[in-house]
């Protein structure tokens, strides 16, 4: 088994996906970026699991402007929002302004294609994606909905840049991606890399905290809308959940009739490996649940002579994938119900 990563919007060669060096080899990665020149510099650093195309993806095929800005990571086919605040935030060991950023340098006629499009036509020698990460300054819905037939039958994960204020002119905000998600059968999970602005600049010694402009929006597959689209895609969603710590979107996909176990897993990669392992140890993990609210309120006692059983052989197979993280998580929730079932509180 393998897990294949779409980046569009890869100017510096990098995707939202976390680093998990026990699966490197098996992880795989198609970048997209619609500058040229970066496109070069980024084929120089390409390792054997990655490739790169430089299309410009959009929600259709169609001719385009592509904006050049001042900033060339806020390059965009939108033109800036031209609104009246002197946004600002402070980057590193600087003053960015967002006026200045998102002033146009020059403006390239393009043609942008689809992500379905490029599926259908330009893209059938590369694997279809269980992930997507967006980063294209505004367009990451149009994109969206030019990928509906890609998202619907592979995707189990989606990390979108998302604004929380406009950027660009008429482009949508957060609540229209997370609506169209939804729609599609992904649960927001949460934010990460948010960036603060300041609405208007002012003297050191007078600034506050600002507020939130941007950031990344993590989307994962329901696991029973998986099974509905295509149920092939339980294994990729259980390992897409484990590594964003969602642990128990794992557990419903193993909980799937649907969900096919491998066979002589070791031999088919870590990743097949891994899924059985923790798939066997879920299957033998045994039923505690601390009490309901109204079972607490009816048997207040009962928690004090509660039996838990020390079950830590998730966290064993987590640690041994070097996957720290989640397995820091399992134990810490499972300390916090050791410790309520031994004093009550």
């Amino acid at each position: 088994m393998s897990f294949v990563k779409y980046h569009i919007g890869a100017r510096d060669g990098t995707d939202e996906f976390p680093s998990t060096s026990a699966f490197a080899d098996e992880i795989y990665s198609v970048l997209f970026e619609a500058d040229s020149n970066s496109v070069e510099s980024i084929k120089k650093t390409l390792k054997r699991n990655q490739e790169i195309h430089s299309f410009v993806v959009a929600g259709k095929d169609d001719p385009n402007d592509f904006y050049h800005n001042t900033c060339p990571y806020t390059s965009s086919i939108l033109p800036a929002h031209q609104g009246p605040e002197d946004w600002t935030l402070f980057l590193n060991d600087h003053d960015y302004i967002i006026r200045e950023a998102l002033s146009p340098q020059r403006v390239e006629s393009v043609y942008t294609r689809s992500l379905d499009s490029l599926r259908s036509k330009e893209l059938l020698s590369s694997p279809p994606p269980d992930f997507i990460s967006l980063d294209t300054q505004g367009s990451e819905l149009d994109i969206l909905r030019g990928g509906t037939a890609t998202l619907d039958c592979s995707v189990v994960g989606c990390m979108v840049e998302v604004e929380f204020h406009p950027l660009y002119k008429n482009h949508p905000l957060f609540g229209e991606i997370s609506r169209f998600m939804s729609e599609r059968g992904f649960w927001f999970v949460g934010f990460n890399q948010i960036l603060d602005l300041a609405p208007y600049r002012y003297p050191i010694g007078l600034r506050g905290k600002g507020f939130h402009l941007t950031g990344n929006a993590l989307f994962i597959k329901s696991p029973i809308c998986a099974v509905q689209q295509n149920p092939q895609m339980l294994p990729a969603l259980a390992f897409c959940a484990i590594i964003f710590d969602c642990l128990e979107i794992a557990w419903k996909c193993f909980d799937q009739k649907e969900y096919k176990t491998n066979e002589n897993a070791e031999k088919k990669g870590s990743i097949n490996l891994f899924l059985h392992q923790m798939r066997e140890a879920y299957l033998a993990h045994p039923s505690d649940y601390p009490l309901t609210s109204e079972e607490y309120k009816e048997k207040q006692s009962a928690i004090h002579n509660k039996k838990i059983s020390p079950s830590t052989e998730i966290e064993n197979i987590l640690r041994s994938y070097r996957l720290e993280s989640q397995a820091d998580i399992v134990r810490k929730n499972w300390q916090k119900y050791n410790l309520i079932s031994k004093d009550g509180h």
